[in-house]
């Protein structure tokens, strides 16, 4: 079985519906909706006309980490701006 289990909370059988849960197993599903619950995982053929593409992709794919670095320069721009219109705005002006 896949997934993050942080923590796992069994849906009750008597509960009202919607019937809310934490990555339960199939037979903690099958018990709160009283019927048999096989513990399959249907995965289409991507081979078949209609079956399911499968075209993830990686983490690492796309712009990389020079997107991450220009909205860290950007950001970096926007703070020193705000010091700087903070600064120069609350200047007391002296008189002549």
């Amino acid at each position: 079985m896949t997934g993050l289990a942080a923590g796992r909370a069994a849906p009750t059988a008597d509960a009202s519906w919607p019937k809310r849960t934490s990555f339960p197993t199939a037979e903690q599903l099958g018990a709160a909706l009283g019927e048999k619950v096989e513990p399959r995982q249907l995965l289409l053929a991507a081979a078949e006309p209609f079956g399911f593409q499968r075209n993830w992709r990686g983490a690492s794919d796309g712009l990389g980490p020079l997107r991450h670095l220009a909205y860290a320069v950007q950001w970096w721009v926007f703070g020193t701006l705000t010091v700087f219109l903070y600064v120069f705005l609350n200047l007391e002006r002296r008189g002549p």
